[in-house]
């Protein structure tokens, strides 16, 4: 089988080519020995089977970082039978460096203009016959939105199978500064035969990014896209709920419990699989719409080049109270899964600020918290869901800033490492590519979800059917009554515990045990519901995040970040309830000395030993 590997600086729309030739469809992993992601898929095509292998997008092969180490040693390996370069053909003078680096190493390789469209609007005009005599390699241009351009690309594959590599300019001089001028030089000399500029495509850009990145109007402008982003995911996700709760109540609970009547099963074994198992694959499916919508919707925003323009808004802010501003990238990633940005965190030079970020980043509302919040949404806000979830949203944000204030201040002071980041240009986001990726990390979560839902509620079914579940429910419910869990609403107890393991397994566990409406076992109080919510936003994250922090900063720092968020999560979640409707003035005093109390131990052993140093 052939194998093509595709690789290109960041922002050429590698992945989007990839995920064009692939159908959108990849395995992924990691590379040997590290966090970075391993992105493999397939061509088929015809007479042309291809192993499709994504490289990370990187500007050198200096081996400064991981993924140029990663890219580097694969290409070396000798494992690639071709390399497609995918280059923005706006931006050919700095995409062309990387190319003149992989033509040293003397790979096959075939150039793939992309945004073709773009360089056109800019009125760039590219020859392409005379680019790619200068450059001594196949080209062809295409855009990725294009109908048409995954045949072209496939079909250029397919006539460089049997070819031999054509001549490579010899590798630059020694000394790397010599190598540098002779290969910029090298560039010049391309561009100056084939390619005649137009209007720059930073012209326009600029005057977007004058509005949406002004210092009074980039901070209210992101909270407004990130408010609709939330409100377009539950209107147009929530559309789908009932269907989708219908659909999945009919095969995995009547249509379980039917067949297995049919074949005279014990009533303990279908009480597990179906009432147990069965339900919880049924609340949990109902919110796949959901999930489906926010990846879809932060798919758009990514590839439009509004994501990047987020994250320099928030560098001043988070400057501003002395907070590294490159630490807002893991908290964007963080809206998705706490995991990968956990693991983002290792591209911060300081290592203390990575620390920090491991602190903060659980504090953002991953994509498994949604579909609780969607749920009780919908039964003790219907009118204002939206308006909910972002202020739950928000308040993550805000708390992981405190945090990171209060020990980027107290534990120690030093000067900020500067934020430098390229800016991409806005593009028209592709609807096609965002619903493939949006499908793609929806088979992800639900690939995570299966392996921890169904044994985790089939365990919590047998204990139930003996009885043993209510007994430990009600012995640790008490804990969660001053924020208004009756000692009635044990199962929420239960839920909280189950989403140790996954906050997916929430609503699963809940709706497997709960005897009574959610409405009727909160009491009919938004209060109860609300501060029940908090608490599920700030408490220990799950099993996969916490292995994730331990293995970047260590076990002692991930305890001390699991119980400080815990304990914070209880006191917030215990003010909030009581203040609003509780009026116990034994738990308000406790929840008012218990979190200060916490936040000074936090700080003490932060600065006794020096981890964070």
């Amino acid at each position: 089988m052939l194998t093509i590997a595709v690789a290109g600086n960041p922002n050429t729309g590698k992945s989007t080519i990839f995920n064009l030739l692939s159908n959108g469809h990849a395995k992924v992993g990691n590379w040997p020995g590290v966090t970075v992601d391993k992105k493999i898929g397939e061509i088929k095509h015809k007479s042309l089977n291809a192993k499709l292998v994504d490289l990370p997008g990187i500007y050198a092969l200096d081996a400064w970082s991981e993924d140029e180490r990663v890219a580097r040693d694969y290409l070396l390996s000798g494992e690639a039978d071709l390399l497609i370069n995918v280059l923005d053909s706006t931006n050919l003078e700095r995409n062309l460096y990387l190319t003149t680096i992989f033509q040293e190493m003397g790979i096959k390789m075939l150039v793939v203009l992309n945004m073709i469209d773009a360089a056109e609007k800019n009125k760039i005009i590219i020859d392409l016959e005379k680019f790619e005599k200068e450059l001594g390699s196949p080209v062809i241009a295409v855009s990725a939105l294009r109908h048409g351009s995954k045949g072209k690309i496939i079909n250029k594959i397919m006539e460089l199978q049997n070819t031999a590599t054509p001549p490579q300019p010899p590798p630059s001089g020694e000394n790397e500064e010599i190598q540098a001028e002779q290969r910029y030089k090298r560039i010049e000399n391309i561009m100056a035969a084939s390619v005649k500029k137009g209007i720059s495509p930073y012209v326009q850009n600029d005057k977007i990014d004058k509005i949406v990145m002004n210092k009074y109007l980039g901070l209210p402008i992101f909270l407004l896209v990130m408010y609709l982003l939330f409100w377009l995911t539950i209107e147009l996700g929530g559309f789908f709920i009932d269907y989708f709760d219908m659909a999945f109540g009919a095969i995995f609970v009547d249509g379980v419990r039917y067949v297995l009547e049919c074949v005279n099963t014990p009533e303990v074994l279908i009480l597990i699989l179906s009432d147990g198992v069965g339900s919880g694959i049924q609340a949990l499916s109902a919110f796949l719409p959901i999930i489906f919508s926010l990846f879809f919707f932060m798919g758009l925003l990514e590839s439009s080049g509004y994501m990047a323009r987020a994250a320099f808004v928030m560098d001043r802010i988070m400057r501003v109270m002395g907070l590294p501003g490159k630490a807002f990238i893991p908290m964007l990633i963080g809206f998705g899964c706490s995991v990968p940005a956990i693991m983002a965190t290792r591209n911060l030079e300081n290592k203390r600020d990575r620390i920090l970020s491991v602190f903060m980043v659980p504090f953002m509302s991953c994509g498994a918290r949604l579909p609780v919040y969607i749920l009780f949404a919908a039964a003790f806000f219907p009118g204002n869901a939206d308006v909910m979830v972002f202020a739950l949203y928000m308040t993550g944000i805000v708390l992981a800033i405190i945090t990171g204030l209060l020990l980027k201040g107290i534990v120690y002071k030093g000067s900020l490492a500067p934020f430098i980041m390229e800016l991409p240009l806005y593009h028209r986001p592709s609807i096609k590519a965002a619903a493939l990726n949006a499908l793609f990390r929806l088979k992800a979560f639900i690939k995570k979800v299966g392996k921890l839902l169904i044994p985790i509620i089939a365990v919590l079914g047998v204990l139930n059917a003996a009885g043993a579940l209510e007994v430990i429910g009600k012995a640790i419910v008490p804990v969660f009554s001053p924020m208004g869990v009756s000692s009635d609403n044990w199962e929420s107890a239960v839920a909280l515990f189950s989403g140790l393991f996954a906050k997916e397994t929430i609503i699963g566990a809940f709706s497997s045990l709960a005897s009574m409406p959610m409405q009727e076992a909160f009491n009919n109080s938004s209060a109860a519901a609300f501060a029940f919510l908090l608490f599920v936003l700030l408490y220990v994250p799950c099993v996969a995040a916490v292995s994730a922090a331990a293995r970047e900063v260590g076990f002692a720092l991930v305890i001390l970040q699991a119980l400080y968020s815990t304990v914070l999560g209880w006191c917030l979640a215990v003010l909030f309830y009581q203040l609003a409707e509780g009026h116990s003035l034994p738990s308000i005093a406790t929840a008012a000395v218990l979190l200060p109390v916490t936040v000074f131990a936090v700080v003490l052993y932060a600065r006794k030993s020096g981890r964070f140093g």
